[in-house]
């Protein structure tokens, strides 16, 4: 009798397994194939990005060879909404699979490279146009709890002064373009966070006032905020999406 029961009881043992193992099997296919969805979707992000920078390049090779007249007014061909778009994206990847993932190293270092390329297709547009547009530039550094709230008060920020071009870097990307632009600023990962506003460097967080006082006091920016509930809290400004990081 106590065999039966025993053996009852390996059956019992072996069908529970069974099912916990294929639960198990079906998350992970699940969470593959979410997970492989969205790298698709990042890929698809730097073809159309890509695409769009080499648009950017051609049309500054013909404004070169006549006049800014040329340039539609109203029109920003430098930096793309699907720039933008590819940023939150590369974001969302490094919070979900981690920094040093190398799927999402990979995408992080592609998309710095397109960032160098519009943010140099910006200033020699200015340059040759007069166009007003402020760059900056945002270096951080991983396990940098300020670094993390700089991002959201740059994002916030942004989406308040038209003028503003924000890019973001982190310092220890292994990627050469990106250790050229810091070494250009002679930057130290100890500093961090640091802004390169017009090739002038900030180092240390600004809180959202500090920054838009900055900004307007240095005459990096024109445009007043017309709407009182348009400006910045920097107590709601950490609900924000962190910028490109």
């Amino acid at each position: 009798m106590s065999l039966e029961h025993t053996h009852h009881d390996w059956k019992k043992y072996i069908i529970v397994f069974l099912i916990t193992l294929g639960i198990f099997l079906v998350a992970i296919y699940f969470s593959n194939t979410v997970s492989n969805r969205k790298i698709a979707i990042v890929r698809s992000l730097q073809d159309s990005v890509t695409t769009d920078i080499l648009s950017s390049e051609t049309r500054f090779a013909l404004l070169e060879q006549t006049s800014c007249d040329h340039l539609i007014d109203g029109d920003d061909p430098i930096l793309s909404e699907e720039l933008g778009l590819f940023g939150s994206r590369v974001a969302s990847m490094e919070r979900e699979r981690g920094a040093r993932d190398p799927e999402v190293q990979q995408v992080k270092r592609y998309y710095s490279l397109l960032q160098i390329k519009d943010y140099l297709l910006t200033k020699q547009l200015g340059s040759k146009c007069e166009t007003d547009t402020t760059t900056i530039l945002f270096f951080y550094k991983d396990q940098c709890a300020e670094c993390e709230r700089q991002g959201y008060v740059l994002n916030a920020i942004q989406k308040l002064y038209s003028e503003l071009r924000v890019y973001s870097f982190d310092i220890n990307i292994q990627l050469s373009a990106v250790r050229t632009l810091a070494s250009i600023h002679a930057l130290q990962e100890g500093d961090m966070p640091v802004l390169i506003i017009n090739d002038t460097m900030y180092e240390g967080f600004f809180t959202s006032s500090e920054l838009e006082t900055l900004l307007q006091d240095e005459g990096y920016v024109e445009t007043p905020v017309e709407k009182e509930e348009d400006s910045v809290d920097d107590d709601t400004v950490e609900n924000e999406e962190v910028v490109e990081q």
